[in-house]
């Protein structure tokens, strides 16, 4: 319910920041910037170290989810801390900067001003969104960035997990069951871990995703309501058998939900595409992949997310 995704902003607190918005033009577009964590320069630009590494930016589009969205990050020093601790735990920054419409901005900025820093442009699609982030990473001469759903919880990451099929009785549907395997880790952890991934992997990638639960659940629910069945309604042993060999090939679906992106190895012709409401990640992959860019599933690392009513491109989901 709505109600249990705002008992997970720990708590979802609303406040009046004293801080003004200022407007910059990248690229032909107009953003309109809200700093309340000061990484901004007087001209727009990012405040990167000198020559330390470079932050970690991790962008989140989002749209009509101001008090519903799990947007309240932790970067815990010891197993679960405060959303106020500074990356305590990373020695790498970690800047977030939330993406949103220009009538949703005002209500972001209540809510979430002290913890993003928060863009608005306008935009119909979640395709648009992305392309923004694209722009925007490239402006401020990001070689990598971090696209976060504003539907994953920072803190449900897990090592690879492992799925049941079930189905109790012939007049109910088959039910799948994704649970962690290994520990939960932290969210800082799992984004390293796959940045020296993509460091170390030859050849380069380009695009690099976490596997996603609701993903994997949607994909083989679908294929088990069209699954072989016995007389009686039940699975067959063979479609049950292949059903749980789909369960662990993650790397069958397309990163979408927490993705790593090289733009420095996007060519400047490919893009997210601006008229899609929904599957905008699934065809940019696809882009890549025709041309001859390596795109990776990171089985290691699953992460958990959730299905919203509201807001975001919810209705016109399809899985």
């Amino acid at each position: 319910t709505e109600e249990r995704f705002r008992q997970l902003q720990y708590p979802f607190e609303e406040v009046k920041p004293c801080l003004t918005s200022k407007e910059y033009k990248v690229s032909g577009n107009t953003y309109k910037f809200t700093d309340g964590l000061g990484v901004l320069e007087d001209d727009g630009s990012l405040k990167l170290p000198g020559e330390s590494a470079p932050p970690r930016v991790v962008f989140t589009p989002s749209k009509g989810r101001h008090d519903v969205g799990l947007l309240h990050w932790r970067t815990p020093t010891h197993g679960v801390g405060d959303a106020d601790d500074v990356a305590a735990a990373d020695p790498i920054d970690e800047i977030r900067v939330l993406l949103v419409t220009p009538e949703d901005h005002e209500r972001y900025c209540r809510a979430w001003a002290k913890h993003w820093l928060i863009v608005s442009t306008p935009h119909e699609t979640i395709g648009a969104a992305r392309h923004h982030v694209i722009k925007l990473a490239r402006h401020w001469h990001l070689t990598r960035i971090w696209m976060v759903d504003d539907s994953i919880p920072s803190t449900d990451f897990y090592r690879t997990s492992s799925a049941s099929i079930t189905q109790k009785s012939p007049d109910s549907p088959p039910e799948i069951l994704i649970t962690p395997e290994g520990a939960q880790v932290l969210h800082c952890e799992a984004f390293r871990e796959a940045e020296n991934f993509m460091t170390d992997r030859k050849p380069k990638l380009t695009l690099l995703g976490f596997a996603s639960q609701r993903s994997v659940e949607g994909g083989l629910t679908t294929k088990a309501k069209h699954a072989e069945k016995n007389s009686n309604g039940t699975l067959t042993s063979r479609a049950l058998g292949e059903l749980r060999t789909l369960t662990n090939q993650f790397n069958e679906r397309a990163p979408t939900s927490c993705v790593l992106v090289d733009v420095t190895r996007v060519p400047w012709d490919i893009d997210y595409d601006q008229r899609l409401p929904n599957k905008e990640d699934i065809v940019f992959a696809a882009k890549l992949v025709a041309a001859g860019k390596k795109v990776c599933m990171l089985r290691s690392i699953h992460v958990k997310d959730m299905w919203m009513s509201t807001g975001g491109c919810s209705p016109l989901a399809t899985a």
